[in-house]
């Protein structure tokens, strides 16, 4: 039994595309199938016939009238907006203590990194790979390794669960159903 091409392949072959192997496919399928040509006729005809409609210009602006019908957009509540700016805070809170307590350890890294680079710029010769990996292996050797929280598997468990408890209320009060005043009661 031969399949018949779906209206989404005729329109794709009547706008031109196609990929080289799927247009040749398509016109050797519609060489052997009656049925097809027709359709692809039919479709030939409806975009011709729509090529010679002219663009209906309205009478009336209705933009405005339409515009001046919406309702005015609720005010967002203070407390919307009290809330964004606790959230803001925290974040700029844990921002400046992670700053703060990396900042040694990014110091050090730094500084390693610059005699690293000082010290192949003053030597002028290129150095083999052996030598570039043993420096770069000594450089990361000598970086102190960042702070860590070592907190036991349940303290762990319990803030990660403080965190996703906030956020899902966060979430819930910012994108309930009645925030701008949408609600139909």
């Amino acid at each position: 039994m031969m399949t018949h091409l779906t209206d989404m392949q005729l329109n794709e072959y009547l706008d031109d595309m196609l990929a080289e192997a799927e247009k040749t496919a398509v016109e050797a399928h519609l060489r052997q199938c009656e049925s097809c040509r027709v359709q692809l006729q039919q479709l030939q005809v409806v975009f011709a016939a729509l090529d010679e409609v002219a663009a209906v210009e309205l009478p009336v602006d209705v933009e405005t009238a339409v515009l001046q019908n919406l309702p005015a957009a609720a005010p967002t509540p203070t407390w919307v907006w009290a809330l964004i700016a606790m959230e803001l805070a925290a974040a700029a809170a844990m921002t400046w203590t992670l700053r703060w307590a990396l900042r040694p350890t990014a110091q050090a890294w730094l500084s390693a990194i610059r005699q690293w680079a000082q010290s192949l710029i003053t030597g002028w010769q290129m150095p083999s790979l052996s030598d570039t990996w043993q420096t770069i292996t000594a450089v990361f050797q000598q970086l102190p390794t960042p702070p860590t929280l070592t907190l036991p598997t349940v303290q762990w468990a319990v803030l990660i669960g403080l965190a996703f408890t906030g956020w899902l209320l966060a979430n819930r009060i910012l994108l309930q159903e009645n925030f701008h005043g949408m609600s139909d009661d």
